[in-house]
């Protein structure tokens, strides 16, 4: 009896968990899937030619290669503002603001050929069009 109270209070305690929602912000994309299920661990061990991007060394263990990937990026972005700002902060329109764009393709390109090395890598989505209110200039 014991141990189907035991069994039944987890089943309950994980089924009323609260859902976790985080990002692991910009860094970890682009690197291949290797060093990302590995937390984009390129700086310790060598999994493709982008890990030069952390590690240029990492290059000398890598072999001739060609690398061509992306990753999908979903943030859910938004942020509620209201009239009552602290003395000093910026003006910034009450309302509630959400992203326009929600699902970003970050794409990795690297190659290593003996001497030659080529890397392309952007860290980040530039011209998101996240806040075109603040954004204006």
């Amino acid at each position: 009896m014991k141990k189907y109270v035991l069994s039944l209070a987890l089943l309950v305690s994980v089924s009323l968990a609260a859902p976790v929602e985080a990002t692991n912000g910009y860094w970890t994309h682009g690197y291949g899937p290797k060093s990302k299920s590995m937390a984009g661990a390129c700086v310790a061990m060598a999994f493709g030619a982008m890990c030069a991007a952390s590690n240029p060394a990492s290059l000398a263990v890598v072999g001739n290669r060609i690398e061509v990937g992306a990753s999908l990026f979903a943030p859910k972005r938004g942020y509620t503002a209201d009239a009552n700002l602290p003395p000093g902060m910026a003006p910034i329109e009450p309302g509630k603001v959400e992203s326009e764009n929600d699902l970003f393709l970050i794409p990795h390109f690297a190659a290593n050929y003996k001497r030659v090395v080529m890397l392309r890598m952007q860290n980040g989505t530039s011209k998101s069009p996240f806040c075109p209110r603040l954004s204006r200039r």
